[in-house]
């Protein structure tokens, strides 16, 4: 039987997380295990559900969790089920040289920004980035994109400032999850520089 001594071995070394988040997730994997009777060798890689229960809360973006779970352990096609399951998008707030700013979604921000910045002279700087479950990342994008459409340059840029697209975002999430979702790009600060 699992119990509170037992250790849950995290690759605490490669996440920067902030101990409630981390927390959260290893208690659902802990009591998952003491429901269903099962040790840690006997459910499944303990270090493998926590990493996904962190997924799910939107601490670990989509392209280190493929490297953070050991490919032995599940299969791609098993991950991109899970994922999709969680249903997680963000909707990303960039911000280039000149001071205008991108809204868009993107399964993993960092790599969306990385991919974007190649194309871009001055380069990218990640502004905002909120976690949208139950796949409502478009619908919070259209939203925001229509409370900003006085300040349209062309396809996802604005030229507004900073305040003005946090404040259209948050107001898109607090008006479909009746109440605003925190901006989580400081979680993911180490994602942020290329």
């Amino acid at each position: 039987m699992f119990t509170d001594d037992d250790k849950i071995p995290i690759p605490t070394d490669r996440l920067s997380l902030d101990a409630a988040t981390l927390q959260q997730a290893v208690y659902f994997v802990a009591s998952t295990m003491a429901r269903t009777g099962g040790a840690p060798e006997d459910y499944v890689d303990p270090a493998k559900q926590v990493l996904l229960e962190l997924y799910k809360l939107g601490a670990v973006g989509r392209s280190n969790l493929f490297r953070w779970v050991p490919r032995r352990s599940i299969s791609d096609a098993e991950m991109k089920r899970i994922i999709a399951e969680a249903g997680l998008e963000s909707v990303y707030i960039f911000a280039n040289a000149e001071g205008r700013h991108k809204v868009g979604k993107a399964r993993d921000v960092a790599v969306r920004r990385r991919n974007l910045a190649t194309g871009a002279a001055g380069g990218l700087r990640i502004v905002a980035e909120y976690k949208c479950p139950n796949f409502k990342a478009r619908e919070v994008e259209k939203a925001a994109h229509s409370r900003l459409s006085t300040d349209k340059l062309t396809g996802e840029w604005f030229a507004c400032d900073e305040a003005t697209a946090r404040a259209a975002v948050t107001e898109a999430t607090a008006e479909l999850y009746g109440q605003a979702i925190a901006d989580t790009s400081a979680a993911t600060a180490s994602r942020r520089s290329l």
